[in-house]
């Protein structure tokens, strides 16, 4: 049995987040929750990374990055020093 759990994150030009925690659940079993972000934030998403199940950081398209600590709920901005889309972030 697998006790190790698998989170993903998918990050949308509609500035929405799709959050999927399999739990080592078969796949069929699934759930994918959505949290749409487009209130939170001043610009549409281009990337999301996260470093585990709470701490992640998404960009967007004016060069925006942002971090949250508590799994999308409350999110932090940072200065990139770009007014340009950041399409990637990898840390």
């Amino acid at each position: 049995m697998n006790n190790k759990r698998s989170v993903f994150f998918i990050a949308c030009i509609a500035s929405a987040l799709l959050i999927s925690c399999d739990n080592g659940a078969p796949a069929s079993a699934v759930k994918i929750k959505t949290i749409v972000l487009s209130s939170k934030f001043p610009e549409p998403l281009q990337s999301v990374f996260f470093v585990d199940g709470e701490i992640g950081y998404v960009s967007g398209n004016k060069g925006g990055i942002y971090k949250t600590v508590d799994s999308a709920k409350n999110w932090t901005p940072l200065s990139s020093g770009v007014t340009l889309p950041i399409f990637g972030l990898f840390l």
